[in-house]
């Protein structure tokens, strides 16, 4: 009604025709009785009656909850500085997210609950990334809360993930338990294996290349035996026995292992420069049928590699190595420098991922004679205490901005000493004076902000001084671009983490 005789006037208005304000609501007359100017006033009645003729019927449907909260809060909250670390976190734009995880598990180890007015933008912000590890920093108030918002819930969440979780799930728990209980791992699997589908069986079986022991031993005969008495097999069973034979490759001293290493070791004279003389490669392929057995392709599928080192650098990625250290009299450092010297890399990286058997003394042996860059060494590391990982790679010649980031990428949450920290500085500094990778480090915001929560705190007095290499202008600028500014923020949130917790650490 209002709005329509505002129309109706502005169109007069092209007359020159006074604004009547008399058929509009007395409060809008009154809020416009000073004003002079035409267009103005005709601009404010229009907004002030739409307004008024909408009052009232512009409203969101809201579902109340049935029940009020009650419970009372029995965990204690964070202090000032912690709130206040929250709250930064919240209005970073590019938070960095591994020091937000450091900050979550601080929380969470010492049993703190954020403030009240806190709840709601943590979980708005923060849930995708962390789902329901977030529920310990919300308290009892979140935690009822996350009901009323689907978007809060993690529905991935079950009571038994192995009973009733998704394949997905069950596969992503059962590898998590193997690689740090193989025998709990083991256990279970032991107990189901016989109701589980082919697909899902096959898929467990893989898991068990890691930490593999003769404890698997007995289980796997036993799944071998039943799978090959089956009269018409599928082809999921035939893979799945394929890969209990090579499972059973990696278990020193039993009997499968020892009959393939005992014909293999033959095979690896003519391609270590060895004294021994080795036996007629094509013969042995085809009168022992290993290729098929293992269900390796007929034709090398690598460029330049013949089929026969193919067949040979496959199952050495699966026998144990101590067969190989026999082979050479347990002789580790003549070992190593056949396969470092040897130029077949395929060699060289089929044992290093047999060395994943090995003794954590066998490894850092290797580890320590191989250049970083020949083969596939990130998995191997990790056997080893992170004060070796850190002498290893510290004395490596070969370390390059791909090696760092596998290996910082590795393990996000790793604490570094400051003298490890000191040296990731200088290869970062050496990227930087590299022509052909200058730009690099303004687009490796992930590495970065890992770095951010390994280094030691104790670099925030050396970024403030520039590495040797760095001397032109600018290669100071892209130091502070790129190092300087990212890591200042990020070492200054972890010093107040850190000074916060310091005496519970």
């Amino acid at each position: 009604m209002y709005w329509s005789h505002l129309k109706k006037t502005a169109l007069l208005g092209t007359t020159k025709m006074p604004l009547q304000l008399e058929p509009l609501p007395e409060p809008i007359q009154k809020a416009l009785a000073e004003e002079k100017n035409t267009e103005d006033l005709f601009l404010k009645a229009s907004a002030m009656t739409l307004l008024y003729e909408k009052a009232g019927t512009m409203h969101e449907k809201v579902t109340f909850p049935n029940q009020a909260f009650s419970e009372t809060e029995t965990s204690e909250y964070s202090s000032k500085n912690i709130h206040a670390i929250w709250k930064g976190f919240l209005n970073e734009d590019k938070v960095n997210y591994y020091l937000v995880e450091y900050l979550l598990l601080q929380c969470t180890q010492n049993q703190l609950i954020v403030q009240d007015n806190l709840i709601v933008p943590i979980l708005n912000k923060f849930f995708t990334k962390f789902k329901s590890k977030l529920y310990p920093v919300i308290g009892k108030k979140g935690l009822w809360l996350t009901q009323f918002n689907p978007d809060w819930q993690d529905k991935l969440i079950v009571d038994n993930v192995w009973t009733e979780g998704k394949p997905s799930a069950r596969k992503l728990y059962f590898s998590k338990l193997r690689k740090e209980k193989p025998n709990e791992a083991l256990a279970l699997l032991e107990a189901s294996w016989s109701s589980e589908t082919g697909k899902d069986l096959k898929d467990f079986l893989n898991e068990f290349f890691h930490r593999l022991s003769s404890q698997d031993l007995d289980f796997l005969n036993k799944v071998h035996e039943e799978l090959a008495q089956i009269k018409k097999p599928k082809d999921i069973t035939f893979d799945t026995i394929k890969i209990i034979l090579r499972l059973k490759l990696g278990i020193y001293g039993c009997d499968w292992a020892n009959s393939v290493a005992k014909h293999i070791v033959d095979l690896l004279p003519k391609y270590l420069d060895s004294e021994k003389k080795p036996v007629e490669i094509a013969t042995f392929w085809e009168e022992s049928k290993l290729r098929e057995t293992l269900g390796m392709q007929p034709i090398s599928p690598y460029r330049g590699v013949s089929d026969e080192l193919y067949w040979i650098s496959e199952t050495l990625t699966y026998l144990h190595p101590q067969y190989i250290f026999d082979y050479f009299d347990n002789d580790i450092q003549k070992l190593i420098q056949k396969f470092v010297d040897t130029h077949e890399s395929l060699l060289l990286n089929a044992f290093s991922q047999s060395m994943e058997l090995a003794t954590p003394e066998q490894i850092d042996l290797f580890l320590s004679s191989c250049d970083f860059s020949k083969y596939a060494w990130h998995d191997l590391i990790q056997f080893l205490n992170w004060e070796r990982q850190e002498v290893l790679l510290m004395k490596n010649d070969s370390i390059d901005l791909a090696i760092l980031k596998d290996f910082v990428l590795l393990n996000p949450h790793q604490e570094y000493s400051t003298k490890f920290s000191t040296y990731i500085l200088s290869v970062l500094a050496s990227v930087i004076v590299n022509p052909q990778t200058f730009y690099t480090l303004m687009y490796e915001h992930d590495l970065m902000s890992t770095l951010g929560r390994c280094f030691s705190t104790q670099l925030l007095k050396q970024l403030d001084n520039y590495p040797e290499q760095i001397q032109t202008e600018p290669h100071r600028n892209m130091w502070e671009r790129s190092v300087v500014v990212p890591l200042k923020s990020s070492l200054y949130y972890k010093k107040m983490i850190q000074a916060e917790f310091l005496q519970k650490l």
